[in-house]
């Protein structure tokens, strides 16, 4: 039963997460995560408001731990072989054989810092460290969440390459913020079981980097607009 259980929350921290993003955002996914816990974890429902708390521990240590930014983001583009095949190594040792660690390094590390969130949540089940555990949790959760906000995972992070400086706090925490509703909705939903951890992880940040443009795109289309990139016609015209 503790296998099963600490399997099928492993892949609710890695597959609930619908985006990422400023407090607000990673606290109510992270609590919402419960209404998707299996029958089977019953006792785990308590969780809920912990890993709410919790949700933006990631972030706050970076003031305190100048290791912690790094983990947060991952700029492929940076990646010659990203650009030319789509793709880069999955496992830390190999990516830093190819490149050599101050590459990988300068460049955010974010899939890797995933993967040892999920062992280390992996060995406290074993364990029965529960309160470790949840914190791990918050933690997977949180890195997971940037995995999937597209502008965590460019060297344009924050626009300004293309002109467009401030659009990763408008979009990641202001947007978010004001349009909360499909979050707070969530009732949950089905969860499968995850066979590769580090092909999945890289599988879901190829995906939503997929999607930078797209926010730059619609960045540029809110302020035609609205005329600024401040007002509730400018954040309207971005979340449509």
């Amino acid at each position: 039963m503790l296998k099963t259980t600490f399997h099928i929350f492993l892949l609710i921290s890695l597959g609930l997460l619908l985006v990422n993003w400023g407090n607000v955002g990673h606290r109510n996914i992270s609590y919402k995560s419960a209404l998707s816990f299996s029958p089977a974890m019953p006792n785990f429902g308590v969780w809920a408001d912990s890993l709410a708390m919790h949700a933006s521990d990631a972030d706050y240590r970076k003031s305190i731990d100048l290791n912690e930014g790094r983990k947060h983001y991952i700029d492929l583009d940076n990646y010659a072989e990203y650009n030319l095949n789509g793709k880069i190594a999955s496992t830390y040792d190999s990516i830093v054989k190819i490149h050599g660690e101050n590459f990988v390094k300068s460049n955010g590390t974010l899939p890797w810092a995933t993967r040892i969130a999920y062992d280390s949540l992996k060995n406290c089940f074993k364990k029965r460290q529960w309160t470790k555990a949840m914190l791990f949790a918050s933690d997977l959760g949180h890195y997971v969440a940037d995995g999937h906000m597209p502008l965590h995972i460019t060297s344009n992070y924050d626009g300004y390459a293309t002109g467009q400086s401030g659009i990763h706090t408008r979009f990641e925490s202001n947007m978010v913020s004001t349009y909360l509703t499909p979050i707070i909705n969530y009732t949950g939903g089905q969860v499968k079981l995850i066979s590769n951890i580090n092909q999945y992880i890289m599988q879901y940040i190829y995906r939503n980097e997929n999607y930078v443009d797209s926010i730059l795109n619609a960045d540029l289309y809110a302020k035609n607009i609205a005329g600024n990139t401040s007002s509730t016609a400018y954040y309207t015209a971005l979340w449509s």
